[in-house]
């Protein structure tokens, strides 16, 4: 939204203000949450108000006044110094405002003061420092100043000097940014960054004894050349996320000319056994060979290829002989990153086996070869610890580990028999497996589906084999759960293959499995409960995606559903509310997947006489979760005829939901009830006599409740109200057809304008008596809720189009809004009241008492007289609406309406209030911002 003239003068003076007074010597802070806040609105394109005073001569002045009373006096304290280096890296992105700061040696200046040639500087300094730098990247004349000053060195060392995160982000970033700068138009001076760089990876000659490296890596070099080696890490990965999407490898040339950095990286690798160093060392290895192929471009011979594929295998085989199996894992999931990279890889085209050598089998492809690596040591885990061995008749099984072996090249397959040995002999088989399984999950992107499916199906027989070997060795179940955490990531791995690929059973026979196998883990009683949520959530995923749509309506009820209907009845009885909430949710996916294509569930729903035990849960649950998530049950299961039909005659839902709505606590469970009531009058119907008991309830739940989500879903069912009540007068498709059968006459009737209006007006005066037209305005005129105006608004302006259509406006007279409806603003609009009375002589009460059964009174479901009155004094206030207001309130700009509420609501945090509570409390002593 533009500024108006006026704002922006308005602003300009408490910014003004503002600066002024940060420069009073009075003035402190102890604390840089405003003064970020300020930062933030003043560097945001869309703010167009604080934008434009990052070129405004009250600012740009400002920093060279500070400059001078600071060069004159004392320094401010930190965060205000942190704040105006921050602010001058700001306006340095613009090249006029660099220029007139370079022309008065305001840069210069500053760094002498903040001392940032000496040691023992602040970070925040540090940091603000290296912004003002990385802010002069962005035009010539400030990378030529940057050019000209061995300044860039500071910033090299602030990030190799590990002080903090934010610095070393923030320096890499820089150091990255000069180099694909400056390689464009000085070339040499990109040249001198790179060597500097590795200048920093010094090491010692291969040649040198063991005993003299020793004491290298005692006397620190080794730790010396660590912030360096992640530097050159970060500015790989940055060239091949970015750079090589462009085809611009100008950069990539320097830093791989003349093999300088390959054998630095050589060198070191001589000198260190720490695992992280060795990972990072073999990483830089495998980015200068990938990018060797990708400088080559399309032309690249297959032969390359190859021989870097075979190289890259090369590496692995190094760590093989050293048993690092960490890095083995964690360098097979970079190169099959990387590999990516290649067009060809990402069209499953071969990359790795020469045509002579495929020998009439399919093409070999390199990140095949890597999928060994990345996944045995989680099915290893039953072979290290439960030395269970598969059924050799296990057909599946059997076809499964041929169509992988398939995959593989004999180098391949006579590495994997050593990669085997080694998991065989470590000690920390859960802790290699959980670390395999979760790098699977971080690299889940840089798979095909063809590959994803493979690791689901090692995934589910590392599952199946771990609940047979321990049935056969009971012994171990004391080991497993002390390692639950890989259960736990097994599980989550097994889902997010699943949906994030899609798998169902056309893909693998083998996820016909799924749900017996996480069943038969459920029923397990030994297991934690956290590893039972994500079993039951397997549950819940297998129902939604391996039920053949085509076979579903065939099936008969089989041992299957009934050992899942016997799992969850027990599960909802379970201690743990995590446990319920997850069983809930199966209940959910099942009752919804009822409805369409596997109608034997409600049988199921039904014999196992689970419902009666939901809607008790919905009412008295001791988890809100749980509550609300039964309601979600309820939702569906209400769509089917039969269900509901329990729930009306024996459960009395209805009457149990209103009374949620009415005195419920969790907002959470009150907004899945409204949301039930709005479905129950979609797909069925209430008895007549509670209908005047559910508007009252739903009224005040679409403009009291304190929760702007109980009242859009309140509004949800007064809109299907409308909906209704048209409908029942002959609307039909979104219009009154030309005839229409009437209940009245009890013919066909011929529906004229004037019928059309009487039948419009009938439909007004319904809505009026229920207070459906009070509940739509107030939504519109009252609430301060913008997502809820907006909601009601859609649905006033359809029955404003329609009402207009048929000239209804002509045949009411205009008439004032009652008084509690004719606020103009939303600001001044009345709070809503509360479920629960806590007034000042209540909380009174609760400091001066120790009775604990004071607040057990005040939060419980009884019925409440107060209640009940409020009840009726909304109801009664809400059907005062008649059409003639309703009529005069829809003719005015609706849309200005919420325009300014918005405008408003913005106002509470835009840039001008930002400076009224920066300025307010200042008097001159004591500045009381830091109670922020």
């Amino acid at each position: 939204m533009e500024a108006s003239p006026q704002q922006s003068s308005t602003c300009e003076e408490k910014l003004k203000c503002l600066l002024q007074l940060i420069l009073t010597p009075s003035f402190t802070i102890q604390n840089d949450t405003l003064l970020n806040k300020l930062l933030s609105h003043l560097s945001n394109g869309e703010n167009k108000v604080a934008n434009q005073f990052l070129q405004s001569q009250v600012v740009i002045s400002w920093i060279p006044t500070a400059l001078s009373q600071w060069e004159a006096e004392k320094l401010a304290n930190n965060c205000i110094c942190s704040f105006v280096l921050n602010l001058t890296a700001l306006l340095s992105q613009d090249e006029t405002t660099f220029v007139t700061y370079s022309l008065g040696n305001v840069y210069e200046r500053l760094f002498i003061l903040f001392k940032m040639q000496n040691e023992g500087v602040q970070p925040t300094i540090k940091l603000a420092y290296l912004r003002i730098l990385s802010s002069f990247l962005n035009h010539s004349s400030g990378l030529e100043w940057i050019m000209s000053n061995n300044i860039w060195r500071n910033c090299l060392n602030f990030c190799l000097d590990n002080e903090t995160v934010y610095i070393i982000q923030e320096g890499h970033s820089f150091i990255y940014n000069l180099i694909v700068k400056t390689v464009v138009n000085h070339e040499d001076f990109c040249k001198l960054v790179v060597a500097e760089i590795y200048s920093k990876l010094e090491g010692v000659p291969v040649n040198e004894s063991s005993l003299y490296q020793q004491l290298v890596v005692e006397s620190g070099l080794e730790q010396k050349c660590t912030a360096a080696l992640h530097l050159v890490i970060y500015i790989l990965n940055q060239l091949i996320e970015n750079e090589n999407k462009k085809g611009d490898y100008r950069a990539v040339n320097i830093l791989l000319a003349d093999n300088i950095l390959e054998e630095r990286i050589k060198q070191l690798k001589s000198i260190t056994n720490e695992v992280e160093r060795v990972y990072e060392l073999y990483a830089v290895l495998i980015y200068i060979k990938v990018f060797h192929l990708l400088v080559k471009g399309k032309e690249t011979p297959y032969e390359d290829f190859y021989t870097t594929g075979v190289e890259l295998m090369g590496f692995i085989n190094e760590l093989l002989c050293v048993r690092y199996i960490p890095v083995v894992i964690r360098l097979a999931h970079l190169s099959d990153s990387l590999w990516n990279h290649f067009p060809e890889a990402r069209a499953g085209q071969p990359l790795l086996t020469a045509s002579s050598e495929y020998n009439g089998r399919e093409p070999l492809r390199f990140q095949n070869q890597l999928l060994l690596f990345e996944v045995t040591a989680i099915f290893g885990i039953c072979f290290l610890h439960t030395n269970y061995r598969y059924d050799e008749s296990d057909d599946l099984r059997e076809d499964f580990i041929h169509s992988f072996f398939r995959m593989l090249h004999e180098r391949t397959i006579r590495m994997g028999y050593s990669w085997r040995d080694i998991l065989h002999q470590q000690t920390e088989g859960f802790k290699m497996a959980k670390f395999a399984a979760q790098h699977v999950l971080r690299s889940i992107d840089n798979f095909n589906k063809s590959r994803a499916i493979t690791i689901f199906q090692v995934l589910l027989y590392t599952l199946k084999d771990i609940q047979i070997g321990l049935k056969e060795k009971p012994t171990l179940i004391e080991l497993f759960i002390q390692h639950d955490s890989f259960m736990i990531t097994l599980f989550q791995t097994m889902a997010a293959f699943i949906n994030k690929y899609d798998i169902t059973w056309r893909d693998s026979v083998e996820t016909l499995c799924v749900m017996n196998n996480a069943i038969e883990c459920i029923n397990q009683s030994f297991w934690p409960a956290r590893v039972v949520v994500h079993a039951l959530k397997l549950v819940e995923l297998s129902i939604a995606k391996f039920l053949p749509p085509d076979l579903a309506l065939l099936v008969e009820e089989d041992s299957t559903t009934s050992m899942l209907g016997s799992m969850l009845t027990a599960k909802l009885y379970d201690r743990h509310w995590e446990i319920r909430d997850s069983t809930l949710e199966i209940l959910h996916t099942i009752a919804n997947i009822s409805n369409s294509k596997y109608p034997l569930f409600q049988t199921m729903l039904l014999n196992v006489n689970i419902i009666p035990m939901i809607v008790t849960m919905t009412m008295h649950d001791s988890s809100g979760f749980v509550r609300a998530t039964a309601i979600k049950c309820l939702q569906e299961m209400i769509q089917v005829q039969e269900i509901w039909s329990q729930l009306l005659v024996n459960q009395e839902l209805p009457q149990k939901i209103m009374h949620i709505l009415n005195y419920e606590p969790e907002a959470i469970v009150r907004t899945e009830a409204a949301k039930l009531m709005s479905k129950i009058h979609e797909f069925q119907s209430f008895q007549n006599d509670l209908m005047g008991e559910i508007y009252e309830s739903m009224a005040l739940a679409a403009a009291k409740d304190l929760h702007w989500e109980v009242k859009s879903n309140a509004l949800d069912f007064w809109g299907k109200v409308v909906l209704n009540h048209m409908q029942e007068q002959g609307y039909i498709d979104n219009k009154f057809p030309s005839v229409t059968f009437s209940r009245e006459k009890r013919k066909i009737v011929t529906l004229t304008e004037d019928e059309v209006q009487r039948r419009l007006t009938k439909v007004l005066d319904q809505l009026s008596e229920i207070g459906c037209l009070g509940v739509l305005i107030y939504a519109i005129h009252e609430d301060c809720d913008l997502e809820v105006s907006k909601k009601s608004l859609r649905k006033v302006k359809k029955m404003k189009n329609i009402l207009q259509m048929h000239k209804m406006f002509d045949m009411y007279d205009n008439v004032p809004l009652p008084e509690n409806l004719c606020s103009t603003n939303a600001k001044t609009s009345p709070a809503p009241q509360p479920h629960i009375d806590l007034s000042e002589a209540t909380l009174d009460d609760i400091l001066d008492t120790n009775d604990e059964n004071l607040l057990k009174h005040m939060f419980t479901q009884e019925v409440s007289p107060l209640h009940s009155e409020q009840t009726r004094k909304v109801s009664e206030q809400l059907k005062e609406i008649t059409p003639d207001i309703f009529i005069t309130f829809i003719q005015n700009d609706l849309d200005a309406m919420i325009n300014e509420k918005v405008m408003w609501l913005n106002k509470l945090d835009d840039f001008e209030s930002l400076l009224d509570d920066m300025t307010k409390n200042y008097d001159g002593n004591v500045n009381t911002m830091d109670c922020y």
